[in-house]
């Protein structure tokens, strides 16, 4: 878990690229659960197991859609180092990852996996113990261009598991790394399997905060602070060598659980940020139809900060030697201003800008928005 709030309060990025998914608000999460993490449901979104996170209870809890808490227990064996995403196999079976490691240091990597908490009446349950450690890691920490050994995200697929990292590289090169894991119990080896670039722009909207597995419709997909990546027809579990379609999401926030409720419906969870007071809530998002959404490489690639109190957008390109222009409208279609990319950093005064919301295009094609709370 990264406290990464504290860096979004002065700038709020609003990199958007594609289809915008809107995050409809389920319920809020009860105070004790406000540092939620991982999520899933087996009743098809009638209620949610969850758990906290770095430092929080060995329990999981069980949630309806009214915020009341139905049941806890308690995985008598357990330690919560740093719990990060809870994933299901097809027998029931629950798998908590106790992976979460943002300095790139950890060497107790450790798999809770237990019955299915739902076939028993027990307060607490003894849970088998999988650790683990990463194929490609040979220093502790590594070095800051390597640091690709955080893990807030996996799922179970074909008897095995399934880890996605959350990329904190320096300079940040955008990519997940894919490992796959035996559930077999005792010391294991996560090998490296595969990795897919989700985007250099901005690390907190392209590094991954959970995952989620539709197995029956060969489905992955990955969260982030403001998007999914949403992979499908894929061979085996070469998940990232599949279609893929990334979606935005209506707001920013510390995402941080993201399970299937149906075929075509995501849960999405998210901790409370007491500074800002926003999140701490269960979401739910409605997919598209398959192949809607349409995602060019480029539109990964550029971020853009608004900070009202110099009154400047900064919008950043990375990795895209194109020409091109951004253009601002309002939104009834009245163009504010043009500006051709000639550098990788463009910075715009919104100091005449009145208040309202506005409109950012790349090449013509709408990249986010922006709202002017006062005017200048």
């Amino acid at each position: 878990m990264n406290k990464i709030l504290l860096f979004f309060s002065a700038f709020l990025p609003l990199s958007l690229f594609a289809q915008i998914l809107p995050l409809q608000t389920i319920c809020p999460f009860p105070k004790s659960l406000r540092e939620t993490s991982g999520i899933f449901s087996a009743d098809k979104g009638k209620t949610i197991w969850t758990h906290t996170d770095s430092g929080g209870k060995n329990k999981l809890y069980k949630m309806d859609t009214l915020g009341n808490i139905l049941r806890k227990i308690v995985i008598k064996n357990a330690t919560n180092t740093d719990w990060e995403d809870i994933t299901t196999d097809n027998m029931g079976n629950v798998y908590i990852g106790d992976f979460g490691n943002n300095e790139n240091i950890r060497q107790d990597l450790k798999i809770y996996k237990i019955q299915n908490p739902d076939s028993t009446k027990n307060d607490t349950i003894t849970a088998e113990i999988i650790r683990f450690s990463y194929s490609n890691q040979s220093l502790f920490p590594p070095k800051s261009k390597q640091k690709n050994f955080n893990v807030e995200a996996f799922v179970w697929c074909n008897d095995s598991l399934h880890l996605f990292s959350k990329n904190e590289t320096s300079p940040f090169n955008g990519y997940t790394q894919h490992f796959v894991l035996p559930v077999d119990t005792g010391q294991q080896l996560a090998q490296i399997r595969d990795s897919f670039l989700m985007g250099t722009a901005n690390m907190f909207s392209f590094w991954v905060t959970s995952a989620g597995m539709n197995v029956a419709h060969n489905q992955l997909v990955l969260l982030s602070s403001d998007k999914i990546a949403l992979f499908s027809h894929f061979s085996g579990t070469n998940f990232l060598q599949g279609e893929v379609q990334i979606f935005p999401l209506s707001d920013f926030s510390q995402k941080e659980g993201v399970c299937f409720a149906n075929d075509s419906m995501l849960y999405i969870s998210d901790e409370y940020f007491s500074a800002l007071k926003v999140g701490g809530n269960l979401y739910k998002v409605h997919l598209p139809k398959p192949n809607k959404a349409e995602t060019d490489f480029s539109e990964r690639n550029i971020s853009f900060f608004f900070t009202p109190k110099i009154h400047e957008i900064a919008i950043y390109f990375s990795e895209i030697p194109e020409k091109g222009h951004i253009s601002i409208l309002t939104t009834n279609g009245k163009v504010l201003l043009e500006a051709n990319k000639i550098e990788e950093e463009m910075k715009l005064s919104t100091l005449a800008w009145k208040k309202g919301v506005y409109v950012l295009c790349w090449n013509g094609k709408m990249i986010g928005k922006i709202k002017i709370r006062k005017s200048s």
